[in-house]
């Protein structure tokens, strides 16, 4: 069964990268310019396999706040 389950997933495996990486490129594109927010870098013979948006705030900025925000806009 898990053979099964892993072969499958194999199959897919190029659409759920090239997926991860669009929406890792839309959070750099929305947050790289905003200058209380700094995101986590790579280096460049790295290429990430995104599945967790990895961002932080200025003390002053409240996350709770953002988070709200961010869930009211479908972030």
């Amino acid at each position: 069964m898990q053979v099964a389950v892993g072969l499958a997933q194999m199959e897919k495996i190029e659409f759920a990268l090239n997926q991860r990486a669009k929406q890792m490129n839309a959070y750099y594109l929305e947050f790289n310019n905003l200058k209380v927010v700094t995101l986590r870098l790579f280096i460049s013979w790295c290429e990430p396999v995104h599945w967790m948006m990895a961002l932080s705030l200025e003390d002053n900025y409240d996350r709770g706040e953002i988070l709200s925000f961010m869930s009211d806009y479908g972030a």
